[in-house]
């Protein structure tokens, strides 16, 4: 993966957020009834002004701190006492500071700074999208060692989510068939949701936005990371990467990353 790519990661995880920010706990039809037939098409202002990002970008830039101060060639657990440290941080902030985050993430942060180990720490019946709405870091740290990937997104999601569905939205091979073999034996939910996910292809967007669901659990969370992955930063309009907050952290973030993989 070259460095414009990490760099669209990095930045469209975290202008998708922003953009998808100020939709947050709405319905379609409140969305609709807010922004026009159409929706959002820009930054607006929400709970924070225009351009801000929520939680999910907040745990992702921790989880790549603990990446990058681990190292390379780090055991899971010397991983994890990582993600230990930026977590624990992350909630420790002001109030307000992490934004609307939710409580089976505060939950696996407290049980952390408690002590608790992280195998144990998390909620074992949650399914919530914060382990996946995070995990993007990990596959920019080791792309192509899916051994690699699975072993330290599973272990960050047991730090605050135990659900199986939580556990399997990490599987780096979740593209539809590829995924349902090495999945279906863990998540029958997480197989289920790709099995919709193939019958919305090419449905109306309302339509297909109704049977995705909205992104509470993990079998249901997608992300702008993934287009910026695969598309690069040129893909992103330039307002947007102008007006995101904290763009350049975010840059200094995704150039950090690619030199990690090399």
């Amino acid at each position: 993966m070259d460095r414009e790519r990490h760099r669209g990661c990095i930045l469209g995880l975290a202008i998708g957020d922003a953009l998808g920010m100020p939709t947050e706990f709405l319905t379609l039809e409140d969305i609709r009834r807010r922004f026009g037939p159409q929706g959002v098409h820009g930054f607006e202002a929400g709970q924070w002004r225009a351009g801000c990002f929520t939680d999910d970008t907040q745990m992702t830039l921790a989880l790549a701190e603990a990446i990058l101060a681990a190292g390379r060639d780090a055991s899971v657990d010397e991983v994890m006492a990582e993600v230990t440290v930026e977590f624990v941080h992350w909630m420790k902030e002001p109030p307000g500071a992490h934004r609307a985050p939710g409580n089976t993430c505060l939950t696996g942060c407290r049980n952390l700074a408690a002590g608790v180990p992280w195998r144990q720490a998390g909620v074992a019946d949650s399914k919530g999208c914060g382990s996946a709405m995070r995990a993007a870091p990990i596959g920019l740290a080791w792309p192509g060692d899916y051994a690699r990937v699975c072993e330290v997104a599973i272990a960050q999601s047991l730090a605050t989510h135990g659900h199986p569905a939580a556990l399997e939205a990490e599987k780096p091979e979740a593209m539809l068939d590829r995924v349902i073999a090495p999945t279906g034996d863990i998540s029958d939910e997480f197989v289920a949701q790709l099995a919709v996910v193939r019958e919305v292809l090419h449905a109306r967007e309302d339509e297909a936005w109704r049977q995705l669901g909205r992104g509470w659990v993990a079998e249901e969370a997608v992300a702008g990371a993934i287009s910026g992955a695969h598309n690069g930063i040129d893909a992103i309009p330039e307002e947007w990467r102008d007006r995101v907050e904290r763009v350049g952290y975010l840059t200094d973030v995704a150039h950090r990353l690619y030199a990690f993989a090399r």
